[in-house]
């Protein structure tokens, strides 16, 4: 499991920027933090053709990749570097509201 404190989305006119921070859990590695500061890319709105490339949108570090993917269409997901990490049978994200 991991855990991030900080899980930020901005508004649509700031292109949904993601604020992540605060990593803990038992995975050795935290595939969601290279992801702080990125923008959320889509099949209409893709960054580098990632979303197209994955078939789902997600925050898109421009030149930089993807490196959890927890909603790939078609695809198993993945949560990079991690042992296994690259045929994950699925991902839950559960956010509370503070």
């Amino acid at each position: 499991m991991a855990l991030h404190f900080t899980f930020i989305v901005a508004n649509q006119s700031n292109s949904y920027q993601l604020t992540v921070g605060g990593f803990s859990g038992n995975v050795n590695y935290d595939a969601f933090g290279p992801h702080d500061g990125s923008s959320f890319g889509t099949h209409d709105r893709d960054i580098g053709g990632y979303a197209a490339t994955y078939h789902g949108g997600f925050w898109i570090m421009s030149g930089a990749g993807v490196y959890a993917k927890v909603n790939a269409g078609g695809l198993s997901f993945e949560w990079h570097l991690l042992l296994g990490g690259a045929g994950l049978m699925y991902s839950q994200m559960l956010l509370e509201c503070a």
